[in-house]
């Protein structure tokens, strides 16, 4: 008698982390939030970039959580942490990077997703935020803190005069975080719990947006808030 074998019922391995912190209270708040996460596995944790450059040569993690200054006390440098993240990207194309940061600055954000980084994460936030920045990134998208993207829109609306800019000066700061949220394809759930808001509330938003931007429904919103998203972060 034949036998059939059954689907494999194998659970995909978790994705591997290496972790970059040079202060030891928030790289163990890190260490904890991934813990949470079973789809997540931490394998190495750096207080610098030559440690941490040497973990991720040794156990070749699949994304690395790295802060923007790192280098120990008095001796803090921005150009560490982006020429840390640089050398990364050029040694480990493959090696996700996301920035965890207290530096919520457009300028900083930018000159890191330039330096191969594929998100830009506020300390400001809630860990959870960092664990979306995570799945986003790990989904192929980019992602930026909410607040820096609204700034980043400001100021793009102040110094482009086009039709893109004009529609983006219509929005309020709420407006832009669920736009940016909704670009990034994270569920009204996700976006109220991130926003502190209901969901009811969200789709109030996303209507009042539909409006704003020209949008006919919920898969037109969506593809022109990833275009908004991409034209701003680029």
């Amino acid at each position: 008698m034949s036998t059939t074998t059954p689907a494999s019922t194998e659970k995909k391995p978790p994705t591997r982390l290496v972790v970059v912190e040079d202060h030891p209270v928030m790289r163990a708040g890190i260490l904890a939030a991934l813990a949470s996460d079973h789809l997540l596995q931490c394998v190495g944790a750096a207080s610098d970039a030559s440690e941490g450059k040497k973990i991720v040569r040794r156990v070749c993690p699949d994304l690395a959580v790295v802060d923007l200054m790192l280098g120990g006390a008095g001796a803090r440098r921005f150009d560490d942490g982006l020429a840390f993240i640089a050398d990364l990207h050029y040694e480990f194309p493959p090696l996700r990077l996301v920035v965890y940061s207290a530096v919520e600055d457009i300028g900083y954000a930018r000159r890191a997703l330039t330096a191969g980084a594929r998100g830009y994460v506020s300390k400001s936030e809630v860990e959870t935020n960092l664990l979306g920045a995570i799945h986003t990134v790990l989904a192929g998208e980019r992602y930026l803190s909410p607040r820096i993207f609204v700034d980043t829109a400001r100021q793009f609306t102040a110094a482009v005069g086009s039709k893109f800019a004009t529609l983006l000066a219509r929005l309020t700061n709420r407006e832009l975080h669920v736009l940016h949220a909704t670009g990034l394809g994270l569920p009204n759930r996700r976006i109220a719990a991130d926003l502190g808001l209901s969901v009811k509330t969200v789709e109030s938003y996303k209507e009042s947006l539909k409006e704003k931007i020209d949008a006919r429904d919920a898969e037109q919103l969506a593809v022109k808030a990833r275009a908004f998203s991409a034209a701003l972060i680029a």
